[in-house]
């Protein structure tokens, strides 16, 4: 089954990303640059809570794949390999193995580890 389509469309660029390709999305001000697998990034003029909206109205309120973590952060859950709260330490790993070391908040960090916690 083909993957659903994150599109982000702006007064002159039209994006087209496999939902499960995005790894994350990290905000810089009023610009959000998403990374997706193979390390590809795609600067887009939408802020982070812009880019939330559009998640959730492309793939539905319901849909977990996608999480906010603090003010900078929108991870993919399926590629989240590693968490340590004390070092502010988030790692993302995609299908090729490539490693994106992140950083977060640690109430930020505490709140995703719970999350997979209680999926258990």
């Amino acid at each position: 089954m083909a993957s659903a389509l994150l599109v982000i469309s702006t007064s002159t660029e039209l994006i087209r990303v496999p939902q499960d390709r995005v790894i994350f999305i990290a905000s810089n001000g009023n610009y959000s640059t998403i990374t997706t697998g193979g390390g590809d990034e795609l600067v887009v003029t939408y802020q982070l809570g812009q880019i939330e909206a559009m998640l959730a109205s492309q793939f539905g309120d319901d849909d977990d794949t996608f999480v906010r973590i603090g003010k900078q952060l929108i991870v993919n859950m399926n590629y989240i390999h590693y968490i340590n709260i004390s070092r502010q330490k988030l790692v993302l790993k995609d299908y090729s193995d490539q490693k994106y070391e992140l950083s977060a908040s640690r109430e930020a960090l505490k709140q995703l580890k719970a999350l997979f916690e209680d999926e258990r």
